[in-house]
């Protein structure tokens, strides 16, 4: 990130052809498609170190059957980028969707194994859901399985903001959320004591930043609606501005204590409530 400069990557995003991301109907494909335009574009800029690892080190499930699949998929992925033709897009998707099936089996089946022969064994257990959840990454991180990291997003604000308003429209008028906002990277948190005891971990879910955007701009304007249109009851405290659990008890005590100065009765009133 030294050498980084901001502006230039600026200009590239500038550059880059956002609406061809909209000739796909799936909304998923929408997505993808827009996130590759954006992550080219960082790899211009700030490009991903990365290290062809040793056959000898590749993960234990992976199967000469399952390299010539995702080799097949890369290769279709290649063709995409080089002349945009939709057909093979679709053959693409087929091919990835194939990859990715045959991985998930291998790759659950072979960690079952693993975990029943170490069914007894707390430490052998542990070691492998730290190889599962990847825990040498930071949990300060804050970007999803889409990789994409905040600071780059407010940085490229300006420039693709249109762009992700007619991607979150889009969803909306399709009435489908992509199924990539809604898968989390979950990490373990430990939070002290014996770090041998699975008891002393907790789940952390990061789900993509762009979908937090989505789902605060439909938080919002789904309120906005509900309250300008009075159709939130009166009483109501949950889910609702200046209101919390003390303005519900506040209000509860209030309503009890009315009751008494006009000598209701509480108890059969509240049973009352309680029965069917």
């Amino acid at each position: 990130m030294k050498r980084f400069d901001a502006e230039l990557l600026k200009q590239t995003l500038m550059q880059t052809p956002w609406d061809s991301v909209f000739i796909f109907d799936e909304t998923d494909d929408v997505l993808d498609s827009w996130e590759k335009l954006f992550i080219d574009g960082l790899e211009q800029h700030c490009p991903w170190r990365t290290k062809r690892v040793a056959w000898v080190n590749q993960a234990p499930w992976i199967t000469p059957a399952i390299i010539k699949q995702l080799q097949f998929r890369d290769a279709l992925l290649k063709k995409f980028r080089r002349h945009r033709n939709p057909s093979v897009w679709a053959d693409y998707k087929k091919a990835r969707n194939k990859a990715v099936g045959m991985l998930r089996n291998i790759k659950r089946k072979f960690y079952v194994s693993k975990l029943e022969q170490n069914e007894n064994d707390a430490k052998g257990t542990w070691k492998i859901i730290k190889s599962i959840s990847g825990m040498s990454i930071s949990s300060h991180k804050g970007s999803g399985i889409d990789k994409l990291r905040p600071r780059m997003l407010k940085l490229a604000a300006p420039i693709i903001a249109p762009s992700i308003a007619k991607l979150i429209n889009y969803s909306f008028n399709t009435a489908s959320f992509p199924q990539r906002w809604k898968t989390a990277k979950v990490f373990a948190l430990f939070k002290g004591g014996d770090s041998e005891d699975l008891n002393n971990y907790r789940p952390i879910s990061v789900l993509p930043v762009l979908s937090k955007v989505i789902e605060r701009h439909v938080h919002d304007s789904l309120s906005s609606y509900l309250c300008e249109n009075n159709l939130i009851y009166s009483k109501q405290s949950g889910f609702q501005k200046l209101h919390t659990t003390e303005t519900a008890l506040i209000r509860i005590i209030d309503d009890l204590l009315f009751n008494l100065d006009n000598d209701l009765n509480l108890t059969a009133k509240a049973f009352d409530m309680v029965t069917c």
